[in-house]
């Protein structure tokens, strides 16, 4: 259900960035694009288009899909480990995994997520003719670009999540190796 909401969103509304822009010091920007309608303000730029823009509407849903895929995984963990507690079963093999599992995806998510927000600005600014390089401009003194690249940055990655996916990964591992010694030390007195 989400995700048929999340798709009609993405795809129903005007598709909007917010990239960054190369002008000269305290100056308006002026940035002029070939297709679409833009809303300019003081050293902050907002491009609003209409336009199908397929690739950079799915880009933006996978990479809101991938938070989604991080909270359903959460709480069917979450599901599957008070299953085995309410059956009286051994649940320390499921709890390792599932802590694995989820650290894996919080690391996946926080990492790729900005990533495809990057890679869907870049494809709607080159889709929509705006200048991207100094060398897209005619004359760099009269009108600027806006720095809009499909690169993975170090500075966009969620960190919060990132550090909650480490964390998460290496309670796994401490919580398998402690499972591992209780079984090793079963039967010893």
């Amino acid at each position: 259900m989400y995700l048929l909401i999340t798709t009609d969103w993405a795809f129903s509304k005007p598709f909007v960035i917010h990239p960054t822009v190369a002008t000269l010091l305290d100056m308006i920007p002026r940035v002029k694009g070939s297709i679409g309608k833009s809303h300019v303000t003081y050293s902050n730029i907002q491009i609003e288009s209409a336009e199908a823009l397929v690739g950079s509407r799915v880009a933006t849903i996978v990479s809101e899909g991938l938070y989604f895929l991080l909270f359903i995984a959460g709480c069917l963990a979450v599901i599957l480990i008070c299953r085995r507690l309410w059956k009286d079963r051994p649940f320390s093999s499921l709890v390792h995994w599932a802590l694995l599992g989820l650290g894996t995806v919080a690391l996946f998510t926080s990492t790729t997520s900005p990533w495809l927000t990057n890679v869907a600005d870049a494809m709607a600014a080159h889709q929509l003719g705006f200048p991207t390089s100094g060398a897209e401009v005619a004359d760099t003194e009269i009108q600027e670009w806006i720095s809009a690249n499909g690169f993975f940055d170090i500075q966009n990655v969620n960190y919060f999540l990132f550090g909650l996916g480490a964390v998460l990964a290496l309670t796994s591992l401490a919580f398998g190796r402690g499972t591992r010694l209780q079984r090793g030390t079963e039967g010893l007195v």
